[in-house]
């Protein structure tokens, strides 16, 4: 039989005091139903279980009072399907080379079509010199000569205006792909989100091991404050990451903080499969000795604390496909304030 020990202890617990005291500095002193609110704030009960085979609950009840006051609400899981995510490695772009690629591009561009009209106009000049040359003489041979020069002149700028042209086309196949050199040369708004830093491009590897037949048209990338960013597919890239071996693609994002140039980040890739779980939001979460942990509500005024894997990102947290259920009630909103005040009463209830 398993033997249970329930230790039951009153923890103070300090849920918005913060904001209240905040009130006092701003606006003047609190009021009596704002001392009524702290007094009502002040009490909770924490309660910590444990059983012979080792694991523990972990078990917190909160006024509806105090819950209402902190802000705490919990919402209903439903159930979704999701894809399974295959986990893979990548670097933010440093971008200033394809920028400067385009920079040259727009110049050569502009040089090309000044040539074709100062060629077009050389050669009417060259083809009236030659008429009036032919049948008035009315153009010396020295004149005619220098119309001519100055036909093969421009030819000879144009043709290395469009040599030049041609072979930027080429560094940008070469180093950036066939779907980004496409873009620059029609002149896509990808061209303006560039060049004026709407975007990120993310080098992303697919190691041995990932399916790298087809690379899925969006991916979620992990930035560097562990925020879920959602990237597009951009194309193949014809370099690969010298220190990551495998097929690697260029993903699109947008411009943030989280995804500076240069940073290695993680990203998770449709791996095609289908499963039923549900999905909780990244709020819902909160961190302890570095496990994950989600606080289930159970009647009006019981939460437990439950350890969470976690494995499959979504864009706003996670999808989880065992240890919940849908028809669970999750803490969305103050699950950081329960943990804090739980972990007091743990202390103050350990059986030293």
């Amino acid at each position: 039989m398993v033997r249970r020990k329930i230790f039951r202890i009153l923890v103070v617990v300090a849920f918005s005091l913060s904001a209240l005291y905040a009130v006092k500095l701003v606006g003047g002193t609190v009021g009596r139903q704002d001392e009524n609110r702290i007094e009502a704030l002040k009490i909770a009960h924490a309660e910590v279980s444990s059983n012979d085979g080792g694991t523990s609950e972990y078990a917190l009840t909160v006024r509806r009072s105090s819950q209402q006051l902190s802000g705490i609400s919990a919402r209903l899981l439903s159930s979704v399907r999701e894809s399974r995510s295959e986990k893979v490695y990548g670097a933010v772009l440093d971008l200033r080379n394809l920028t400067s690629l385009v920079t040259e591009y727009e110049a050569a561009k502009a040089t090309a079509r000044k040539s074709i009209f100062q060629l077009e106009i050389s050669r009417n000049k060259y083809a009236r010199a030659k008429l009036l040359f032919k049948s008035t003489k009315y153009v010396s041979i020295e004149q005619l000569q220098d119309a001519k020069a100055a036909y093969y002149s421009d030819l000879a700028d144009s043709e290395s205006a469009f040599d030049n042209l041609s072979g930027l086309k080429g560094r940008l196949t070469e180093e950036w792909g066939h779907r980004i050199s496409a873009w620059v040369t029609s002149g896509s708004s990808f061209v303006r989100k560039l060049m004026s830093n709407e975007m990120a491009i993310v080098l992303v590897t697919m190691q041995e091991g990932v399916n790298s037949n087809k690379a899925p048209r969006t991916a979620l990338v992990k930035g560097t404050n562990g925020n879920m960013i959602q990237a597009s597919l951009i194309s193949m890239s014809p370099v690969s990451n010298p220190e990551i071996q495998g097929v690697s693609y260029f993903y699109e994002a947008p411009v943030s903080p989280s995804l500076p140039t240069g940073a290695n980040i993680v990203a998770y890739l449709d791996g095609g499969k289908k499963m039923s779980g549900v999905s909780i939001p990244s709020s819902a979460v909160v961190w302890y000795n570095g496990v994950a942990w989600i606080f289930l509500k159970s009647g009006a005024t019981r939460f437990t604390r439950k350890e969470i894997a976690l494995t499959i990102p979504t864009t706003d947290g996670w999808f989880v496909d065992h240890g919940l259920n849908p028809g669970d009630e999750v803490v969305v909103k103050g699950a950081q304030i329960l943990l804090s005040q739980q972990l007091k009463g743990s202390a103050l209830g350990r059986d030293d």
